[in-house]
């Protein structure tokens, strides 16, 4: 009989034992398995964010490092339409190239963005060289200036009468770079 029991006793810590082997197979099948799908989707979505975030950050970068590039290209121009225009410095700026010079402020019939003001100037010069000396020194002016159409030249007995109207351009402090 001690054979007997011992082999029934060990039927059933057997059958126990399986039967709880079952029941835990069943509940990792029911809870842990889900949740690994789950986990591996959430991985696969987690690689696609970070690619994306990747391509954007270097995109980011070479678009960044190209208007910084376009800054120190341009850091003249930006400063120049940065710059306050002064009608006195101008004027003074004038009389370099010019014999006389007289600004008239004139009412602007089109809005350009940038168009600040739009000036008449009114000169007597020896020789058209200095006017074009003048187109071409205005290139290095603290302030983007734009000589304009109606260009007018009229002779006198020793001098040009030279009319022309001349545009300033200035950046909103809005839109600043």
């Amino acid at each position: 009989m001690n054979k007997a029991n011992l082999i029934k006793n060990l039927t059933k810590n057997l059958l126990f034992s399986l039967f709880c082997f079952l029941i835990v197979s069943i509940l990792i099948m029911w809870l842990i398995f889900p949740q690994i799908k789950t986990y591996k989707a959430l991985t696969i979505k987690k690689q696609n964010q970070e690619r994306v975030n990747h391509e954007h950050q270097t995109q980011y970068d070479f678009l960044k490092a190209k208007l910084k590039t376009f800054k120190q290209d341009n850091d003249k121009m930006i400063n120049m339409y940065n710059a306050p225009f002064d009608e006195k410095d101008f004027h003074d700026f004038c009389l370099k190239y010019f014999n006389s010079a007289v600004l008239e402020y004139e009412k602007t019939q089109d809005e350009q963005e940038y168009l600040k003001y739009t000036l008449k100037v009114s000169t007597n010069i020896d020789s058209p060289v200095y006017f074009y000396d003048f187109v071409k020194a205005l290139q290095d002016y603290k302030s983007i200036i734009k000589v304009d159409f109606p260009i007018s030249f009229k002779s006198n007995s020793s001098e040009i009468e030279a009319v022309f109207n001349i545009q300033v351009f200035k950046q909103d402090q809005t839109n600043e770079i």
